[in-house]
């Protein structure tokens, strides 16, 4: 296929002038993201062929206040249509808070641009997303249309399986970045992470769960090459299927493990799976699945 009208759905966005440090502290574990991240920033890397993408909440915060001007902040592009942003996932004090009170913070961030919630589960400690207030939480991002993304890494997919089988099934997840496998380069998947595998394998039986192919060169254990990060992506793709695979840059986060956007982008087009498929088939990873489930 022509990679034309191509939709990013992982793109993180910043504005420190807005929101100077402490916000965005996470920034300062590596000289190689510790800047200001704007939309013009990203203008300047984005290929021409990426036409729409969805901001993913990247403040990293409890402060109920800054969720919801970052995400007020988000929604304003969207409506612009600012460096291509066509959707916004935002921060919800989901688990934080009772359902009914998360509620109560989704109706006052309620844009026809939000199209998804996350609260990022990686850094929780274990348990936390199986919490009542949690899951009444996520149960309140459905009932509202809400999509809700899920980053955790490998030894979390546990929990996710769990959370999945008790919400409301009505409710849409895509876990972000693969589930961020353990990758040791030169060893198989097996070798390196078997539980996210098998993990993987069973949480790809559930039909409301997507997969983002995204994020996943921050994972390897050192520095990569195209050969290393395959088996993984074809991993993936084989227990979601083309139907659920969503194509993700990761972009500002990527830069931890690249020199820039086009790194990670050109390198998945050319991993065998990708490039040996069908135009139908890339249409879906790269286009329609992201359109479909943001709807966008």
């Amino acid at each position: 296929m022509p990679y034309t009208d191509v939709v990013d759905a992982h793109v993180h966005l910043s504005d420190r002038v807005r929101w100077p440090l402490p916000a965005y502290g996470w920034h300062q574990e590596s000289e190689k993201i510790d800047k200001d991240f704007t939309p013009a920033v990203f203008l300047s890397e984005k290929p021409a062929e990426v036409t729409k993408v969805i901001f993913v909440e990247c403040m990293v915060t409890d402060d109920e206040a800054m969720m919801r001007e970052e995400a007020r902040w988000a929604c304003g592009l969207a409506e612009k249509g600012e460096a291509g942003v066509a959707g916004v996932v935002a921060s919800a004090p989901l688990g934080v808070v009772s359902g009914e009170k998360a509620g109560e913070f989704l109706d006052s961030i309620k844009h026809e641009k939000l199209k998804g919630i996350r609260k990022l589960l990686q850094n929780q400690k274990p348990g936390f997303g199986l919490t009542k207030e949690y899951i009444d939480g996520v149960n309140a991002c459905g009932a509202r249309g809400l999509v809700v993304d899920i980053c955790v890494k490998s030894p979390q997919l546990p929990d996710v399986l769990q959370l999945v089988a008790k919400a409301d099934p009505s409710v849409k997840f895509v876990l972000d970045h693969m589930g961020k496998p353990s990758i040791t380069p030169g060893k198989s998947v097996a070798e390196s992470d078997r539980a996210w595998a098998d993990n993987i394998g069973l949480l790809a039986q559930h039909t409301n769960v997507f997969c983002k192919v995204s994020g996943v060169i921050t994972e390897v254990a050192g520095p990569w090459v195209p050969d290393d990060i395959e088996a993984y992506v074809s991993f993936v793709i084989t227990a979601f299927g083309w139907g659920r695979v969503i194509y993700g840059s990761d972009w500002y986060a990527s830069k931890l493990a690249s020199s820039g956007y086009a790194d990670w982008y050109q390198t998945l087009k050319t991993l065998p799976i990708i490039s040996s498929s069908s135009d139908e088939h890339k249409k879906k990873l790269f286009k329609t699945n992201a359109e479909a489930v943001y709807g966008v």
